[in-house]
């Protein structure tokens, strides 16, 4: 497996490989590795390996409020190239929310990495919202 435009300090392993082909089939998925063996690249080379392939248009990628700026770097020094979209905390007031909300939707992200906080701060249409209720109840 290759991935276009990496040039990472590190060349992807077997189990990272796998990963990659295993959400890109399964359009998403869980990563369960231990600590230090490179998730965060992981989640870079699939996120960008599925927009390559068209199978996505703007992946987002979730953290921890403690690694999401990790997740960020990790793409940006695995794809140098790349448009990658990382929110600050101003970004998340309610004077400044409308803005970068327009920011994701006008322009053409290869990766944007955000909180999960920052995520649920996503406004919803009724029938989303009605339909992730109806899958919780």
């Amino acid at each position: 497996m290759t991935f276009e435009g990496y040039a990472g300090k590190h060349t992807p392993m077997q189990h990272q490989k796998d990963g990659v082909w295993m959400i890109t089939q399964q359009m998403g998925g869980i990563l369960d590795h231990i600590v230090g063996s490179g998730k965060s690249l992981l989640m870079s080379l699939a996120a960008n390996k599925m927009k390559k392939m068209g199978l996505i248009k703007k992946p987002i990628i979730l953290g921890l409020k403690a690694n999401a700026e990790d997740l960020a770097t990790a793409y940006k020094d695995s794809f140098p190239l790349a448009k990658v979209l990382y929110p600050q905390a101003k970004d998340f007031t309610p004077e400044n929310r409308k803005a970068f909300f327009a920011k994701i939707a006008n322009n053409d992200w290869d990766a944007i990495v955000m909180t999960h906080d920052q995520f649920g701060m996503i406004e919803q249409s009724k029938d989303i919202q009605q339909e992730i209720i109806g899958q919780e109840i």
